[in-house]
Order: structure tokens, then C-alpha cells, then sequence
């Protein structure tokens, strides 16, 4: 087919891509965007430093000591700063590409469907809680998108997509671990909308079955070979460096754990966020989505074909476990960053009440009840998104008095030290004590954490907010340790003499001495010049 120039001029190309992309792809890629914009705009429009993003202001993101090989390739496109208006605007824009894949793969054409597959991705919790690790945030939001990628790939393309998915998922993979629940909850969700839709053969569905387990496998198996190349020893932290090891005994616990993890986050509250009328809510919902099954069920005539009805009964209850894969593979405690897996339940929901309108009920009292169950399945959707929206704002509230009272102490820190008696720039400050602030437990006590002389969170209020506390990333106080006091005073204080922090056991005779004379900062004579070091006495010895 001969090209005319005149097609290849910007404005032309641009009308050529736009009538091309379907106007329900080009809505849920621009209602992603902004909705991702207004939920999130606190954070983008300030800098709000948890305790790893203090070390992390310029960095590379080369991880592959923790199996995260690639993560630097999506890192470089923002640069090694850690800006949330562009990593966070990046962050934004690769969620708003997985929504519409994600869109496209379930066929939500109607506007109130991808409208609510747009809300209630770019709100959920995870999302607020990537979002305090900001100079990683569009690395793992990258990480999603080569998720989707992989599944539109392994389902849509051709009878040999699935070999075209393995290199996305082993990078998805290679930049964070934790999305590779939501490849195995979409693939599983496809594969029990074809069973339910009876359109297509079972044996084509089973054949597209294995074709998906065949690629999972794969990327798994070249990501695992990729980690062990790229990284000459892994980090012993969160037990990345047993990776891929399993010990066979415990994996049925492992997998009873997953299900009760996803039951306990959505039923029981687990993680205090969820306002006080969602939980029966989604039992509302669990309920609405148990009769679209059983309908269409029946309607679809799935139940006459017994093979097809027992896998559609595996499929199903093998989706929590899908969802929360990360529960069994990971080393250590799953946290929220790691389970938006879940979010696909969500638009599982709405998938299926397609599926059903598009099944034409001949009954006016089934019709009556479908309409219904799109009300109660839409209403799930739209005050999750609500409550995600407000308690992600909540974390970044409570983020932003968590550095301004720490930029506030390490201030007066340096302002005491600089008062103190006989005080140089060319001295070195030792602090003495294994911990600046006291445990992560005592954030439940206020006055315990008054009596520090270190911040506490802010007013009572926040402090002691349950639905808070498991908001990964802006859980912990922005001086979590001397370390990061130490970073906070040279990153945003420009504090840069040189500061050794040491316990009573590193300690010589004399400063020894001294150390058990002094008092504890900020009491007065808990700052001396010792041997031409200026001492700051932060705990007794313990």
C-alpha cells in the first residue's frame, strides 16, 4: 500500500491514531489520568519523604542484589530524582495504559464499567502506599503495565501470544515481584468468562489454559535465571536471597493463609481502612456476584456440560489464591504494596454483569434482577473508590506531619549543637544510642512518645488513626533511626559535618565516662565537646 507524505504529518498521524483507538479505550486512558491526578494531588504536589525515600533522593534503582534487575530501566526515564511530579505523573499515565488493556480484555464497553474500572485502579490503597516510595513509584507502576501487557499478549494475540508474554512477564518480574498476582487473577478471570460465555470449545479453553500456566512458568523460570546472573549475591533482607526456595511442608499452610488473608481484608477489616458499612457491603456484593454465577450458569446452559461446569468450579475457586499468589511465593510478610491482585476482583464483578446483560434475559423478572444486580456491583465499586481515595489522602495527611515535625526536631537539633560551648565546623558529632526514636509499637502510645522528647506522629488523633497504620510506607516516623535523622539533616537541612553513630559498646574510656554523666537530649548537659567530638546522648544504655 503506497504512503502519501501528507499521512505522515504530525496532525494527520495523530487524526489517523484517534479514529483508530475506540472511543470506550480513549475515555478509560483520560478518566485514569484524571481521576489519578485529583486522588493522588497532595502527593504530587509535595515532597513527602518516608523513611527510605530519605536515602533515596538521587538514586538509580539498581537493585539486583533484591532480584529487581530492570528496575532501573523504568527508574531512568524520570532520572535518578525522586520528583513527584514526574514520577508520580509517569506512575499515573502507565496505570491509565493498564486500565485500558485491562478494559479491553474484559470488553467493558459501557461507560459507567470503565468508568469504575478507572476509579477503583488508580484509588486503591496500594497505589497511596507506592506512592510514599516515590523515586521507585513509576518503576512498579511500569511493572503493572508489562503485567497487562503480557496477559493481552498470551490472550489476544494469535495462537503464539503466549510466547510473545514470556518476556514481559519475566521483566514485570525483573522491576517488582509483587503484580504477578494480578497476571494470574486476569488470566484466571478470562479463562472463567469463556467457560461462563459457552461460546468457545473447552478444548480450545483448556488448551488456552495451559498456554497461559506454560507462560507463567516460563517467565518465572528466565526471571530466576536472569536474577542469579545479573546479581553475584542477593540480599539476605525479606529473604530475597532464599528465593525460589520452598519448603513443601508448609505450602498447604501458605495456601490456607492466602485465603484467609483475602477473606480477612475485605470481611473482617483487616487492614482498619475500610469504613465502617464496607464490609457488609461486600458481602452485599459477594452475594450479587454468587447469583450472576448461578444465572449464567443456567442461562448460558453451562450446567449441562459437566466437564465444563467442574472446571469452571476450579477456576473459581482458585481465584482468591490467584489474586493473592504473593502470599505462598513471597519470604516474608505480605504487606500492602503487594496485593493490587485483589483490585481484580473488582472489575471481575463487572465482567460478569456484562456478561450477563449481553445474555438477554427473556424474563421480565430476570431482567429486573439483573438491573439490580448492576446497581449493587456498581455501588461496591463506586464507595470502595470513595473510601480508598479518602484513606489514601489520610496517609499522605499524616506523611506530611510526620516530616514536618521531623524537619522541625532535626532542626533544632543542629541548632542546639551549633549553641553548644566551644562549637566548630571542623568537629565531629557523635551520636550515642542505638535508637533515636523509640519502637514502632509505642506509635499507639502518645504519651510514651511525648516522653522521647522525639516526635510523635502529630495530635492523638492521627497518631492513634487504625485505619492508618497499615498504609505501607507512611506508617513508620520519618526519623526511623539515626541513619535517617542523619540523612534528613544533610538532605534537607544541608547539615554536613560528619556524624559517627555509635552504642555503648563502641565506646572508648573517656567517652564512655562522659556518656554516663550526660543526660538525655533534650534535656539540658545532653550535648558535650569530648575528645574534639561533639557527643548527643540520645538513650540511656540498654
Amino acid at each position: 500500500m503506497e504512503i502519501k507524505l501528507s499521512q505522515l504529518e504530525p496532525s494527520e498521524l495523530f487524526k489517523q491514531i484517534k479514529t483508530r483507538i475506540p472511543n470506550y479505550i480513549r475515555n478509560t486512558f483520560i478518566s485514569t489520568f484524571i481521576l489519578g491526578l485529583l486522588f493522588h494531588f497532595f502527593m504530587f504536589t509535595n515532597k513527602l519523604p518516608n523513611h527510605d525515600d530519605l536515602g533515596q533522593l538521587v538514586d538509580s534503582m539498581h537493585r539486583a542484589n533484591s532480584g529487581r534487575w530492570f528496575q532501573f530501566f523504568p527508574a531512568a526515564i524520570s532520572s535518578d530524582f525522586s520528583m513527584p511530579a514526574v514520577n508520580g505523573i509517569l506512575a499515573i499515565l502507565y496505570i491509565s495504559i493498564a486500565a485500558t488493556i485491562i478494559v479491553y480484555l474484559f470488553n467493558l464497553k459501557r461507560a459507567p464499567y470503565y468508568l469504575l474500572v478507572s476509579a477503583i485502579m488508580v484509588s486503591f490503597p496500594t497505589i497511596a502506599s507506592t506512592f510514599t516510595y516515590m523515586n521507585a513509584a513509576d518503576a512498579y507502576t511500569f511493572s503493572l503495565l508489562l503485567a497487562c501487557v503480557a496477559v493481552l499478549f498470551a490472550y489476544k494475540h494469535s495462537k503464539f501470544g503466549f510466547l510473545f508474554a514470556i518476556p514481559f512477564i519475566t521483566l514485570s518480574l525483573g522491576i517488582y515481584q509483587a503484580y504477578f498476582g494480578v497476571m494470574t487473577a486476569l488470566m484466571l478471570s478470562l479463562v472463567i468468562l469463556e467457560l461462563l460465555e459457552n461460546k468457545t470449545e473447552l478444548k480450545e479453553i483448556v488448551i488456552m489454559s495451559i498456554k497461559f500456566l506454560f507462560a507463567l512458568i516460563m517467565g518465572l523460570v528466565f526471571y530466576m535465571i536472569i536474577v542469579h546472573l545479573a546479581a553475584t549475591e542477593l540480599t539476605a533482607y525479606m529473604g530475597i536471597d532464599t528465593m525460589g526456595q520452598f519448603n513443601l511442608k508448609t505450602i498447604p499452610s501458605l495456601i490456607v493463609g492466602a485465603y484467609n488473608f483475602v477473606y480477612d481484608f475485605f470481611f473482617e477489616n483487616s487492614y482498619a481502612f475500610h469504613l465502617p458499612f464496607m464490609p457488609t457491603l461486600f458481602w452485599l456484593g459477594t452475594i450479587t456476584v454468587l447469583g450472576l454465577l448461578v444465572y449464567l450458569v443456567y442461562r448460558n446452559n453451562v450446567y449441562k456440560e459437566y466437564p465444563r461446569l467442574i472446571l469452571l468450579i476450579v477456576a473459581l475457586v482458585l481465584l482468591p489464591l490467584a489474586a493473592n499468589i504473593i502470599y505462598v511465593t513471597a519470604k516474608t510478610k505480605v504487606h500492602l504494596l503487594m496485593i493490587y491482585g485483589l483490585v481484580i476482583f473488582f472489575i471481575f464483578a463487572l465482567a460478569l454483569i456484562r456478561l450477563a446483560i449481553e445474555s438477554r434475559p427473556r424474563k421480565v423478572s430476570s431482567r429486573n434482577l439483573l438491573s439490580l444486580g448492576s446497581i449493587i456491583i456498581c455501588l461496591v465499586l463506586l464507595l470502595s473508590t470513595y473510601n480508598y481515595a479518602l484513606v489514601s489522602n489520610q496517609a499522605y495527611f499524616k506523611l506530611h506531619f510526620i516530616y514536618e515535625q521531623g524537619y522541625a526536631y532535626a532542626n533544632r537539633l543542629i541548632s542546639r549543637i551549633e549553641a553548644t560551648p566551644g562549637y566548630n565546623t571542623e568537629l565531629d558529632i557523635v551520636f550515642i544510642g542505638e535508637e533515636t526514636l523509640p519502637p514502632l509499637s509505642l506509635v499507639n502510645n502518645y504519651n510514651q512518645l511525648l516522653e522521647t522528647g522525639m516526635p510523635a506522629v502529630t495530635g492523638r488523633e492521627i497518631a492513634d488513626a487504625p485505619q492508618l497504620k497499615k498504609i505501607t510506607g507512611s506508617h513508620t516516623m520519618v526519623l526511623f533511626s539515626n541513619k535517617h535523622l542523619v540523612l534528613l539533616m544533610r538532605s534537607y537541612l544541608g547539615f554536613n559535618q560528619p556524624i559517627l553513630s555509635l552504642s555503648y559498646q563502641q565506646l572508648g574510656a573517656n567517652l564512655l565516662e562522659n556518656a554516663y554523666e550526660m543526660s538525655v537530649y533534650p534535656d539540658d548537659d545532653s550535648i558535650r565537646i569530648v575528645d574534639n567530638q561533639i557527643v548527643v546522648k540520645f538513650s540511656e544504655n540498654r
